[in-house]
């Protein structure tokens, strides 16, 4: 006979206590997992038709000659005279407005070793911004810093200089 000083440990009845809860969730899991509930029942198949499929619309026809004579790769390598678009889109081509380089004014530069050259430019009498190679003030790319020179690339590819002190 075991003695009842035994059941008195408080690791034995945390350990026996954890036992009965492992047992009772073991049958309840099982009880659950062996009852079937009933499945109602579900609405009988529709399949779709043919007549469901959307009707195809006939391509329309491309002029394939006028698309290999305005050849991408030609041997003169020059721009069409118009662009092609695919059927169906319209021309969205802008002519691009001159560009006015006088908006444009250095306030001098600073010539250093790699990264520590920039100049200091303003865009139609804004507040003045310190530029690198690379940056973009308004719509103009600075290409090159030099003493006293600025050289600027436009959108189109333009480049022009603009003296920090003209005379």
């Amino acid at each position: 006979m075991i003695e009842r000083t035994v059941f008195r440990n408080r690791r034995l009845q945390s350990a026996i206590a954890a036992l009965v809860l492992g047992a009772a969730f073991a049958v309840w899991s099982l009880v659950m997992a062996l009852r079937i509930e009933p499945v109602p029942d579900a609405a009988p198949p529709q399949f779709n038709t043919a007549a469901a499929l959307p009707s195809v619309q006939r391509a329309r026809a491309l002029n394939v000659s006028a698309v290999v004579e305005e050849n991408l790769f030609s041997p003169d390598r020059s721009p069409p005279v118009t662009r092609y678009r695919l059927p169906g889109n319209e021309d969205t081509y802008v002519e691009a407005e001159p560009i006015d380089v006088s908006q444009l004014l250095v306030l001098g530069t600073v010539v250093g070793a790699g990264s520590r050259t920039f100049a200091m430019c303003s865009l139609n009498g804004a507040s003045t911004v310190i530029v690198r190679v690379g940056d973009r003030i308004g719509d103009f790319t600075v290409r090159s810093i030099k003493r006293g020179v600025v050289e600027f690339s436009t959108v189109s590819g333009e480049r022009f200089e603009i003296n920090a002190n003209p005379t």
